[in-house]
């Protein structure tokens, strides 16, 4: 029984709110009534029985605050970084002003560690073997 009177409640809510929906599309403001049983019935004028509260809302709110600029001026950085026969322990710097997002590499045989800077100004590798290109991520993050 309790579960035929949550699905008539749940189907009734959701009449109403169709039906105001249609109904305010001209004026944007949808009125309705609140009974004290916790029904919600729909008002075309916003007129309410004496022991109903009225209320009413919009279907667009108010605009909310500007969000953060993004990521801009994305570009891969590159650099061939010869095999010397000892390890490469190096830094890939991005341009001026731009932060690193990611970095990697291709070529050599034994990748063994990368990192950003502490700055996150660019990319650090650590490679036993070489040759291997670099590759560092940039962009302006707002």
């Amino acid at each position: 029984m309790r579960t035929k009177a949550i699905l008539a409640a749940t189907a009734a809510t959701l009449a109403v709110g169709g039906a105001a929906y249609a109904a305010s599309s001209d004026s944007g403001t949808i009125n309705a009534c609140y009974g004290p049983s916790g029904a919600l019935r729909y008002s075309s004028d916003g007129s309410c029985k004496s022991n109903e509260t009225a209320i009413s809302w919009n279907q667009t709110g108010p605009q909310g605050p500007g969000g953060v600029n993004g990521v801009s001026g994305y570009q891969i950085v590159t650099e061939v970084v010869p095999y010397s026969g000892s390890p490469i322990n190096t830094t890939l710097p991005c341009p001026a002003g731009k932060k690193a997002l990611s970095g990697g590499q291709s070529g050599g045989s034994d990748y063994d560690d990368s990192w950003p800077t502490l700055d996150g100004s660019g990319w650090n590798w650590y490679e036993m073997d070489g040759p291997a290109t670099l590759y560092v991520v940039c962009a302006y993050a707002g």
